[in-house]
């Protein structure tokens, strides 16, 4: 929240906002975001704790999936941000959703993301100790809270390389428990 604040982000996308965690603070806040997950039912989740707020915003959150094209319009979004969803994904998944985050965000708009460090913290986090290969650097959890939700593990170079033809200002930084936080603009 504070980051966007230094962009003067009137228009957002929180990609894979499941029930609001990021979404109903915006809201709080004066934002107005818009917001996606795959989930009908954390959306459903989601609009009523809006609506008791008295947030009238059913026509900012659906229910979409990241790794298909979004609906919204080229350079529409000031920022997008996407806190521990994206790297839900096989590599060209991510490679996808990150090319319609670019399309999606206007010259110069912040995306913020995060992704899980390695699999070893995961492992800790989930719950779980059974996992699958699935290509380089994604696995399948077989048991735990995620379940057969696939994970794939990036390291500072490979994120930066993934990011580095089409964002500049790139900042990964480790945030001392599991996650990489990464801000980065639209060239």
């Amino acid at each position: 929240l504070l980051k966007l604040k230094d962009v003067s982000a009137k228009t957002i996308l929180d990609l894979g906002c499941g029930t609001g965690r990021h979404a109903t603070p915006l809201y709080k806040n004066g934002y107005k975001p818009y917001a996606f997950d795959i989930s009908a039912n954390a959306i459903s989740q989601l609009k009523a704790e809006l609506a008791n707020y008295g947030i009238d915003c059913l026509d900012r959150i659906i229910i979409a999936d990241m790794f298909e094209h979004f609906i919204y319009s080229n350079n529409f979004f000031d920022s997008v941000i996407s806190i521990a969803t994206i790297y839900h994904g096989t590599i060209n998944n991510i490679k996808f959703a990150l090319s319609e985050v670019k399309r999606v965000l206007k010259p110069g708009g912040m995306f913020y993301f995060t992704t899980s460090v390695n699999i070893e913290n995961s492992k800790s986090i989930n719950s779980g100790n059974n996992y699958i290969l699935v290509e380089k650097g994604t696995f399948l959890p077989l048991d735990g809270r995620e379940k057969h939700l696939v994970h794939h593990y990036f390291d500072r170079d490979e994120l930066f390389k993934l990011l580095s033809e089409d964002f500049n200002d790139i900042s990964i930084n480790f945030d001392g428990d599991n996650y990489f936080e990464v801000y980065c603009f639209k060239k």
